[in-house]
């Protein structure tokens, strides 16, 4: 992951606005290395990076992020489509960055 001195960082951190609905975590970017997004809440979220509205199944194209747990998208990928994230509960805190 960047270092903190990186001034590419940019933090994205936030809560679920509604529980049950995707919102957009970060829009598209062409110069975006990567991401990460730590789940501070106790229920499951979701992420999608490939363009779509995740969803909250552990199905399809959305990305399981378990309680506590921290996602950090791979080296060799660069995520430069729109992120979204889902949470069944209203207010679910997560910490987030991209670089």
């Amino acid at each position: 992951m960047a270092t903190s001195g990186d001034s590419q960082i940019r933090d994205i951190s936030g809560t679920i606005a509604t529980g049950g609905t995707a919102q957009a975590l970060t829009t598209a970017q062409q110069t975006r290395k990567g991401y990460s997004v730590q789940n501070l809440s106790s229920g499951k979220l979701y992420v999608n990076d490939v363009g779509g509205t995740a969803v909250s199944t552990e199905a399809g194209a959305s990305i399981t992020i378990l309680p506590g747990a921290l996602y950090e998208s791979p080296r060799n990928q660069q995520p430069t489509r729109a992120i979204s994230i889902i949470g069944a509960t209203t207010s679910q805190a997560f910490a987030a960055r991209e670089w």
